[in-house]
């Protein structure tokens, strides 16, 4: 690091972000004095706006003129410091800025100026408030950069955070470690800009009382004399940060009036929620083409979207305002190369326009001076944005899709996840949901890990029957609860929302858990529905309702809790009015082909066989019960665990097969990772089907293993989930069950089909039966013992479809035959079994794949018998599908097509 910036550390170590190493020699360049003589006392730009001319400007007859050339002083001097601090960052630089590319307090000035208009009045003491956030906005921003550099900034929990969330939503799923800690480029810079935006926050606060010194030891502040630091330096830097919060917060956060300094007229007040107001709509119509010069962009080389952006900002001039517009000019049409700038360039305007209408509703309704903007012109449609962003070679259309039926769209979007219920989408959805707002308040408050509630209950007022499902998480604040009506698909817990309000919990491993369609998946239940929250950080008053209509008819309603709504703790409530009565044939407990219906206590335990959270069922007589304590998955009782991950059916299991289920239940295994986390307990069992469960919540079920594995989403639509398991971890579980399985599985057959679970899991097969012989049944370790090992040996493919042939019962096989199984087993449901448990694609070496099936235990049994390597072994075979004799059955020859394995020679 350069000498001179030493002199900035004091303000970076007073917003509580770097360390203090030893002691820098500060630069003497940032002498106050020099740097006031070197800045011009003329500021010519300002001086050319109406803000100023009706404020800080000097005039003839002035009462007040002592005091308001006092406050012009002291901004000269702000911006004289302001900038010799920047020209040491550019100094110490390696990306070659100029100090214009760190200051723009001049552009966001006249910016100002033109969204305000002459009727927006400001007093002196306000300008001077308005012009020095402006330098703190600038220089705290710039400071932020100086933090240390990149590898400071990726030890932030809000640049992990970043990336966990855009890795989330470029991958569709959970990123690993090494995707962590090496993500790509593209992602790795916006990370660093969230960051930055972050400790900019910080900066801005404090700069303003925050000293630093001069190279002779001297302490300065960036706001002097002393008292106007004292009245102002808190304000300006809360209003230089405020553009980071929401616009609608902006109310909440500024409720003072600073009344005139001692000398000052009795009207020089300073309102900060208007100046708050103020620099945020002039920071966000600034984007044209001050911020991005044409040689800066060429010198960087950006790509992507970051490219698209330079590409619109470069076209863009001088905003100005006509019909209480915002008009944005390009110099020239955007070809078709440029479409996709053109359209994140209406992007943008679209949202400088909701900016601008947002900020001047708050100050119409606060009683406030009015925008001269209040909006932009043509961002309604891209034809008419076309008028003044014209286009060449190309027409812009805007092909969006809007919902109108939004039942229709869940049930598209949610076909492909619904399993055995019709009812459980919904259920599912909300569930997940609530889950994960336990967890995140789990996290922030640092409550034990099986801290937290979520009750379902049934009920029915003069409406008809409802559902409702409570959670005690985090809530969801009120601007939250709009987003999932602007965006089916919106994840808020990945969302800036989730960077900005609870930092960190991203970057502690939480995982949102749901599928995007929110509130609108119970519209598959019912026409209206009703969510009630409040945060954690407010108080029972200010619980949010939301009421929510399907069709286009009668229009979502956001308002204020009834008393009697209102919320004891934090949380979220979730209510639907339900078209039938649950027990009805077309009502959610209603099961297709079966006599009897759901109860709720067996719909929610049978969808939630591994949750972490509490699951209570209340029934409409209020009596309340447990019916998935916390993570008690991996602690009960085997017979109860298996109980819960039954398939439906209209009996209870322990009818079905009374000797079998307790014998299972002894052969639950854990499954952990490297860890020590349990990812699994689970038994093989060729027919007992099992579940996969993503985020405690039945995702898929399982042929061949019992129990329950922890998974994650799947990437495809075929894939619903995958187990997490590492196979190293699985390979030794397939081997212990392998060595358990001769008590509880008696048929070979069936053994068999258990050999072919543990081979595709890469245990080992111990004594289990993989072929069939003239002999029997033989194991691995039988065949490899063979006593006399013919040069050639035909292998018969077990299907095992239907009956099979007419011979099948009836055939004494030949000495060399063997019957094996070649396939892979479908563990998974709805899952391609070849990428499942090895996760690897299919190869186009056949006998590569065929070697994680039984068959593949056999060619390894035969390489040890010749006494060979098993690769020559497989060279030396192929997939020749030759009809052979095989043996012979009611005194007949019985041919089939075999493959032909032959001793290498």
């Amino acid at each position: 690091m350069r000498a001179g910036v030493a002199v900035l550390m004091p303000l970076l170590e007073a917003s509580g972000n770097i360390e203090k190493k030893g002691t820098v020699t500060p630069s003497p360049s940032l002498s106050p004095s020099r740097a006031e003589s070197d800045y011009p006392r003329k500021m010519a730009q300002l001086e050319t706006t109406t803000l100023w001319e009706s404020t800080l400007a000097p005039r003839g007859a002035d009462d007040a003129a002592g005091p308001r050339a006092t406050l012009r002083d002291a901004l000269s001097r702000i911006r004289g410091r302001a900038t010799a601090i920047a020209n040491e960052m550019v100094a110490a630089r390696t990306d070659e800025p100029s100090l214009a590319d760190l200051l723009h307090t001049d552009d966001l000035w006249i910016s100002a100026d033109t969204v305000a208009g002459p009727s927006f009045s400001l007093t002196p003491p306000e300008a001077f408030v308005l012009a020095s956030s402006l330098v703190v906005h600038d220089l705290a921003l710039a400071l932020a950069t100086m933090h240390g550099g990149t590898d400071a900034l990726k030890g932030e929990r809000t640049w992990l955070d970043a990336v966990v969330g855009m890795l989330v939503r470029k991958l569709g799923r959970a990123p690993t470690t090494a995707e962590l800690q090496q993500p790509p480029a593209d992602i790795e810079e916006e990370a660093i800009a969230e960051a930055l935006r972050m400790l900019y926050a910080r900066h801005a606060e404090r700069l303003a009382l925050a000293p630093y010194g001069d190279a002779h030891g001297q302490e300065h502040h960036l706001v002097e004399p002393v008292e106007l630091r004292q009245a102002y330096g808190s304000t300006i830097g809360r209003v230089a940060r405020s553009h980071l919060w929401l616009a609608t917060e902006l109310p909440e956060h500024f409720h003072e009036t600073i009344a005139p300094l001692a000398g000052m007229p009795s009207g020089w007040t300073v309102d900060a929620f208007k100046l708050a107001c103020l620099l945020r709509v002039a920071d966000v119509a600034r984007i044209d083409f001050s911020r991005a010069p044409h040689f800066w962009r060429a010198a960087r080389r950006p790509a992507g979207a970051r490219r698209e952006h330079w590409i619109f900002q470069e076209k863009l001039r001088e905003p100005y305002v006509a019909n209480s517009r915002l008009i944005f000019l390009a110099d020239s049409p955007f070809t078709v190369e440029e479409a996709p700038a053109f359209w994140l360039g209406m992007d943008t305007l679209v949202a400088v326009d909701r900016e601008l209408r947002i900020v001047d509703t708050l100050l119409a309704e606060a009683g406030r001076p009015r925008l001269v903007a209040r909006g932009v012109a043509g961002v309604e449609d891209p034809s008419r944005l076309a008028d003044f962003l014209p286009v060449e070679g190309w027409t812009p259309v805007d092909t969006r899709v809007h919902v109108t039926d939004i039942p229709s769209l869940v049930e598209r979007l949610g076909a492909t996840r619904l399993d055995e219920s019709d009812a459980s989408m919904p259920l599912r959805e909300l569930v997940q949901n609530a889950a994960s707002a336990v967890r995140a308040r789990r996290m922030l408050e640092e409550w034990p890990s099986d801290w937290g509630t979520i009750t379902v209950r049934l009920g029915e007022d003069e409406e008809g029957h409802w559902l409702e499902i409570e959670d005690t998480g985090t809530g969801m604040p009120a601007e939250a609860l709009s987003a999932p009506l602007r965006d089916t698909a919106s994840e808020y817990w990945s969302s800036l929302l989730l960077r900005r309000d609870p930092p960190g919990l991203l970057a502690k491993g939480f995982r949102r858990g749901g599928g995007g369609l929110g509130p609108f998946a119970v519209f598959l239940w019912g026409q209206r529905a009703r969510v009630t929250t409040r945060t954690s950080d407010r108080g029972r008053k200010e619980t949010s309702v939301l009421e929510l209509y399907a069709g286009g008819t009668t229009r979502p309603i956001l308002r204020a809790a009834a008393d009697a709504e209102v919320m004891s703790d934090a949380g979220t409530r979730v209510r639907v009015w339900l078209r039938a009565p649950p027990d009805a044939p077309d009502g959610i407990f209603y099961r297709r082909g079966h006599d009897r219906c759901w109860t709720l206590e067996e719909l929610c335990a049978w969808l939630c066989p591994a949750l972490d959270v509490h699951l209570d069922v209340e029934d409409a007589h209020g009596k309340r019960t447990r019916v998935v304590p916390a993570s008690d998955w991996m602690t009960i009782d085997g017979y109860e665990l298996l109980g819960r991950t039954w398939s439906p059916e209209p009996e209870p299991f322990e009818r079905l097969w009374p000797r079998e289920i307790p014998e299972m239940a002894q052969n639950l295994r854990p499954l952990v990772t490297s860890s020590g986390d349990t990812v699994g307990r689970a038994c093989i069992h060729p027919t007992y089907a099992g579940v996969v469960a993503v985020g405690g919540l039945r995702a898929c079920s399982m042929r061949g293993i019992s129990g329950v594995l922890v998974g994650r989403p799947g990437a495809t639509r075929e894939a619903t989930a995958v187990p997490v398991v590492e196979r190293q971890e699985l390979a030794r579980w397939a081997s212990e069950q392998a060595a358990l399985l001769s008590a509880l599985v008696k048929e070979p057959a069936e053994q068999m089909a258990c050999a072919q679970i543990v081979r595709a899991c890469g245990g080992r097969l111990g004594a289990l039966p993989i072929a069939e012989s003239a002999k029997g049944w033989l194991s691995e370790q039988a065949i490899a013992a063979w006593d006399v090992v013919p040069d050639e040996v035909l292998l018969v493919r077990d299907h095992q479809r239907g009956r099979g042939p007419w011979w099948r019962a009836k055939i004494t096989l030949a000495p060399n035959v063997l019957v094996v199984r070649m396939h892979l087993p479908a563990i998974l449901d709805a899952r391609d079994p070849t990428l499942w448990p090895s996760e690897e694609a299919p190869s186009g070496e056949p006998w590569l794949a065929v070697l994680r099936t039984l068959a593949g235990a056999v060619l390894e049994a035969l390489a040890r018998a010749w006494g060979v390597p098993l690769d020559e072994v497989v060279r030396s075979t192929g997939p020749s599908r030759e009809s052979r004799v095989i043996g012979v059955a009611d005194g007949r020859s019985v041919e089939s097509f075999v493959d032909v394995v032959k001793r290498p020679g």
